[in-house]
């Protein structure tokens, strides 16, 4: 019993002498200025400034409400965007609402300043709509029981004959609620996108080879016409094989154009999200995390260009 006490005793001096603080007020730096917003053509411009926070501080309110935020169009200065508070019945805090509402080819520019932070500015161009040709949802019957087992999906598009386009691609899918007024009910249709080549080309060889490639689509999927430059395309997906509801639906498609900045962004996080082997990495430890995108000189956040284009049709 004695020995047992004195190796509990020695025992807790060692683990005693493994602790270590670690002064974590080091590694603060000084608050930068985070701009967050994207210019969509044919709707007044919306901004968020806040600024930077520390993981220690426990979640702040970082929203910057006096902050100067001067929009110039085209080399040409615009307007000093307002801040309009929020309903606080909501908690939404609020942001800045411009009156200028852009227009495709427009090139917009932030300059942003605030008491005590460095002044920071962004850059966007709205990019030209995406021409959406035809799109269809087919039911495939089985032939043995009549049941619908899938849905087949085919939307085609034309690339403009630009040098770089990137575009933002998404699927919903409409539940009839009210045949009278012809009312549906929308939800974001989550498929497998690595079925198409065009979702795929950004894939490394090694997650084709040592993984089995997924990829979510999570509120859609961007790509860019790096092997489809000017050409017409046909995107191809389908639901997974299982009994699928007979009852009357309808397909949106969504084909926003988007600036390279925008872009890149999205790419980031979609990278994040994605099984790889370079996130198996980073999960191991053995490489860098992914850095998200930014094009905030001087600060942080994303300034993006977008045009919606949609399309609707009945599922066949």
């Amino acid at each position: 019993m004695r020995m047992k006490t004195i190796l509990y005793i020695l025992l807790g001096i060692s683990l005693t002498a493994c602790l270590t603080e670690v002064d974590l007020s080091d590694l603060r730096e000084s608050p930068r200025l985070v701009v967050n917003g994207v210019a969509v053509a044919g709707e007044p411009l919306r901004l968020s400034v806040t600024r930077t926070w520390f993981y220690t501080d426990d979640h702040p309110n970082v929203v910057i409400p006096d902050a100067t935020v001067r929009l110039y169009v085209n080399d040409h200065y615009e307007e000093t965007i307002p801040f309009v508070p929020g309903d606080t019945l909501f908690n939404a805090v609020g942001s800045y609402q411009a009156a200028f509402v852009p227009d495709v080819s427009d090139r917009l520019r932030l300059e942003v300043s605030a008491p005590g932070y460095e002044a920071i500015h962004a850059e966007t161009v709205i990019p030209q709509a995406s021409k959406l040709l035809e799109a269809k949802a087919t039911r495939e019957v089985s032939t043995t029981d009549s049941t619908v087992k899938r849905v087949l999906y085919s939307i085609s598009f034309q690339d403009a004959v630009e040098e770089d386009d990137y575009y933002l691609f998404r699927l919903e899918e409409g539940n009839l609620i009210n045949e009278v007024d012809s009312m549906y009910s929308w939800r974001v249709l989550y498929l497998d996108y690595a079925e198409e080549p065009l979702f795929v080309q950004s894939a490394s060889a090694l997650d084709q080879i040592l993984f089995s490639q997924y990829l979510s689509g999570y509120d859609g999927r961007v790509f860019s016409d790096e092997s489809i430059n000017g050409k017409n395309y046909t995107i191809r997906l389908q639901t997974s094989t299982h009994y699928v509801s007979e009852a009357t639906k309808r397909l949106r498609v969504r084909l926003y154009a988007i600036s390279a900045d925008y872009y890149r962004y999205l790419k980031t996080l979609q990278d994040q999200s994605d099984r790889s082997f370079a996130n198996h990495l980073i999960d191991a430890g053995l490489a860098d995390p992914i850095r998200v995108y930014s094009n905030i000189d001087g600060g942080l956040g994303i300034f993006g260009g977008c045009t919606p284009n949609r399309v609707e049709v009945d599922y066949e």
